[in-house]
């Protein structure tokens, strides 16, 4: 551990503790670094005391950057009225302080409201369960039960042959779109959180891989809790208002910022 004065555009800020990686492994071994945004005393939002804040992640396979708002610019070009039905409660979790919880209600696909008991999502009272959002996290995982009744809604709706490609790529949910092309039709697919309803476009869910013969879920089960991942969270302005404890989806082309 150690402290430095870390520059922002032109702002300096002394005395903001970090720590060093010698022997990075596993997801972040070619990452040059990794930026706690939660609500942990050390994490950056914590350090600069800044309550507000917002980060817009282009496509999976886009070569640009994305981008990170501090302070007054997290709402970018975003206005209030603009933010009416695309912002949801901040949930606290006293017995995991350091993340944020969402409130998911329940999840279309097609026209579709699937027969998803909420308590799936819901955080218990002895700090169990419930749903978290992380950027750093790839896919979003869900509760098993609820995975299993989205698996078969999608096969029902999607009507393409299934592959299992989870031994090799983590991923359960996979077509084979050989007699297809990558012209696959995917059904409209909405998580309701409290409040806010987030459709997917379907490049958010469907992940393709290169050869163009394989379309996946880009989502998997848990046991316990669930979680939002940055696939799914991707060219969204998401604005983290921890004054208000709200979060918002601002759907935004992330790559033109």
């Amino acid at each position: 551990m150690a402290t430095e004065t870390f520059t922002f555009d032109n702002v300096s800020v002394p005395d903001i503790a970090f720590g060093c990686g010698f022997d990075n492994e596993g997801d972040f071994d070619h990452a040059a670094g990794i930026v706690g945004m939660g609500r942990g005393e050390l994490s950056l939002v914590s350090q600069l005391n800044e309550p507000k804040f917002s980060y817009c992640l282009p496509s999976y396979d886009s070569s640009k950057t994305s981008t990170l708002l501090m302070g007054s610019q997290a709402n970018y070009h975003v206005n209030n009225s603009s933010l009416i039905n695309k912002t949801t409660p901040l949930i606290r979790n006293p017995k995991i302080p350091t993340f944020y919880y969402l409130s998911l209600e329940g999840i279309t696909i097609g026209d579709k409201l699937l027969p998803i008991d909420p308590s799936n999502f819901a955080l218990g009272k002895n700090g169990s369960g419930g749903m978290i959002i992380d950027s750093g996290t790839t896919i979003t995982f869900l509760e098993h039960t609820a995975f299993d009744i989205v698996k078969n809604e999608l096969i029902e709706q999607i009507k393409l042959p299934v592959v299992n490609l989870s031994e090799t790529t983590g991923l359960e949910v996979c077509f084979d779109l050989k007699s297809v092309g990558r012209d696959i039709e995917v059904p409209k697919f909405v998580f309701h959180f409290e409040g806010a309803d987030l459709e997917l476009p379907s490049e958010n869910y469907i992940i393709t891989d290169s050869s163009g013969t394989v379309a996946c879920l880009a989502m998997a089960r848990s046991y316990g809790m669930s979680l939002f991942g940055n696939v799914q969270q991707q060219n969204n302005l998401v604005i983290y208002d921890l004054a208000k404890e709200t979060i918002s989806f601002v759907p935004t082309q992330c790559d033109k910022l």
